[in-house]
């Protein structure tokens, strides 16, 4: 199963993606140091000579740069926009945190399910690299209550999961 879990910046995406790996035994990596060492880090030093020591320095350092780490993802892919998805999805079964929606569109038919994660009455939302829409993804899942409300609600959905499976 391959499954692309979308929404702002700190609205509970990685949680919700550690939730389906505890329920279903999925894979994941942060997307964000995925793109770091397949995109970001290399560009940002060729474009802009940001240097980073370590990869980490790099991913520690993405909330400034938001705009030039999609630009990055932009130029990585090039034509190919499926290309990121592609390779983030031969590795890992979910892609947590795709934020460009020409990319997201292109790439939507690679996975089985997109989920939006949304916590915006408790997070303030001004992501300005995020383009996608929650009406672009198949389900929506608010974050807005309490760790264990959000837990209950991707139990939920992973049993579903699991019973169609079978």
């Amino acid at each position: 199963m391959k499954i692309f879990i979308v929404g702002p910046g700190r609205h509970g995406k990685d949680t919700v993606a550690q939730m389906i790996q505890v329920n279903l035994g999925l894979t994941f990596t942060s997307s964000s140091l995925f793109v770091a060492e397949k995109a970001c880090r290399p560009w940002l030093a060729e474009q802009y000579g940001i240097e980073y020591e370590t990869l980490q320095e790099c991913y520690a350092d993405r909330s400034n740069h938001r705009l030039k780490w999609r630009e990055a993802i932009e130029d990585y892919c090039g034509d190919d926009l499926q290309r990121m998805s592609r390779e983030l999805f031969d590795e890992f079964d979910l892609y947590v945190g795709i934020r460009r929606r020409e990319e997201f569109l292109a790439s939507k038919r690679l996975a089985d399910i997109s989920i939006w994660v949304d916590a915006s009455d408790r997070v303030p939302t001004k992501d300005v690299s995020l383009d996608i829409l929650p009406d672009d993804c198949t389900i929506a899942i608010t974050n807005n209550g309490s760790l264990a409300d959000l837990s209950c609600k991707v139990n939920e959905l992973c049993w579903t999961w699991a019973e169609n499976i079978d």
